[in-house]
């Protein structure tokens, strides 16, 4: 959830000074994520059933929103490796 809500906040923003001042969650992240260069992701794959992406269970959403936020982030010319586990 707050990925996703990080991601958000980091839609109109070009560096970290064009986020919000707020301080929740959600806003240091993305201020952390606009202040780096690299960014390794390391990201677990078990599916909570009430979290999945797909009918069947079998995609965790956290997997759906990391590609995402991943996109973006090379978008930016950042440099991100992932790794799944």
């Amino acid at each position: 959830m707050t990925l996703g809500k990080a991601r958000q906040r980091m839609v109109g923003a070009k560096r970290a000074s064009d986020l919000p001042r707020g301080e929740d969650a959600a806003t240091r992240l993305a201020r952390s994520l606009l202040w780096a260069d690299k960014i390794h992701f390391i990201v677990g794959l078990a599916v909570n059933p009430q979290q999945a992406a797909d009918a069947a269970g079998t995609i965790p959403l956290r997997q759906i929103v990391i590609e995402e936020l991943i996109s973006d982030l090379k978008a930016r010319g950042k440099i991100v490796p992932v790794e799944y586990l």
